[in-house]
């Protein structure tokens, strides 16, 4: 069993939490997993959070205490119970997830999760520590459609020069150097790109 120390619990960067089952539960191939599984997403509470959890999900103790995976993946339980079932084979699990907030808002969510168990090596519950990746995720989506949008902007100022029958060029007044001349320089002038 892990525990974690009430310094690292109340870290204000991280969201970690408790769920606990109400009863401890035997998870090999010797059971029903998708019985055993319905079970769990009925019966597998939270017990104990920190403020930033609470702020990631944007809800109050009174609210997030108790709940279960029914409530916290009402928006997408296969989706939760698929993570579920490979979380409780495998022990532990790092991923990322699509997850909402109480005011029915979407988040990304990056976590660390970790079983705990009986002496028997039933589960008991487990604990995990995660961060509302939400901002990075927008961040990046919105630097890949700069790029594309860049790259498309690119091709069509490519199409104009080529198909130009003026010389167009771009001089870098940092660098004090040329960076594009037109193709047909060479047609107008004797001078090829290189040379120019």
């Amino acid at each position: 069993q892990v525990y974690l120390t009430e310094t690292l619990f109340n870290q204000p960067a991280a969201g970690i939490f408790y769920m606990m089952l109400d009863e401890p539960i035997t998870w090999n191939d010797s059971i029903d997993k998708d019985k055993t599984m319905e079970y769990v997403f009925d019966h597998h509470r939270i017990t104990k959070v920190n403020q930033a959890v609470l702020d990631q999900y944007g809800s109050k103790p009174d609210d997030f205490l108790g709940a279960t995976p029914n409530i916290l993946f009402a928006h997408d339980l296969e989706q939760g119970k698929r993570v579920w079932k490979k979380f409780f084979d495998e022990g532990h699990l790092h991923t990322e997830t699509q997850e909402q907030r109480f005011d029915g808002s979407s988040m990304n969510v990056l976590g660390d999760y970790s079983c705990m168990y009986d002496d028997e090596g039933r589960i008991l519950g487990h604990f995990g520590i995660q961060l509302d990746i939400t901002n990075q995720k927008l961040a990046e989506q919105a630097a890949q459609k700069y790029r594309e949008e860049l790259t498309e902007s690119e091709e069509r100022y490519r199409m104009i020069a080529e198909s130009t029958s003026d010389i167009i060029w771009v001089y870098n007044i940092t660098a004090l150097k040329f960076t594009f001349f037109s193709p047909n320089i060479q047609r107008l002038l004797g001078y090829t790109v290189e040379e120019a």
